[in-house]
């Protein structure tokens, strides 16, 4: 994970978007916020699908973003060890599986919610598409939840703070 990620400038980690963790948190919080309310919108209304499967997969790449600005540094309590890869170990409870599962489904999930509302634009695909898009959608909120969950653990419960970083 050093030669991907380190701090020198030349591995991959350095050409990340050079966003801080401050600022990552405010992102990633806001725009889970953001989803999370468009998802509540179209269970409501059943309207609005395709916007919450734009912000669904936009939250996506937020989510990897927020992983190599402030969550993994969080688990590790390392402000310098961003790899994504290490949260996969036992030494940091696996909590790695958990989170990247979530992710993926809550991406996945809330971008096939949108598409299927392009589908159903026919009439003969309505009654299959609807049904199928509340439980993508109720999947998507339920993983990014999660996320939110696994993201605000070592933040909430640890006294390492990386606003200094």
């Amino acid at each position: 994970c050093s030669v991907l990620f380190d701090g020198q400038g030349a591995a991959l980690g350095a050409q990340l978007p050079p966003l801080g963790p401050v600022w990552a948190k405010i992102v990633f919080f806001a725009f889970l916020a953001w989803t999370l309310c468009s998802g509540g919108i179209f269970l409501k209304t059943k309207r609005e699908a395709v916007p919450y499967g734009a912000f669904s997969l936009v939250m996506f790449f937020v989510s990897i973003v927020a992983v190599l600005s402030f969550i993994s540094p969080s688990y590790y309590q390392l402000p310098t060890h961003r790899c994504p890869f290490c949260i996969l170990q036992p030494e940091y409870h696996r909590a790695g599986y958990l989170l990247y599962t979530a992710i993926f489904t809550g991406g996945i999930c809330g971008a096939g919610t949108g598409v299927l509302a392009l589908i159903a634009r026919q009439r003969s695909a309505v009654p299959i598409a609807q049904p199928i898009q509340g439980r993508l959608c109720i999947l998507s909120m339920t993983a990014y939840a999660v996320v939110a969950a696994l993201a605000a653990w070592p933040l909430v419960f640890s006294g390492f703070r990386l606003e200094g970083y």
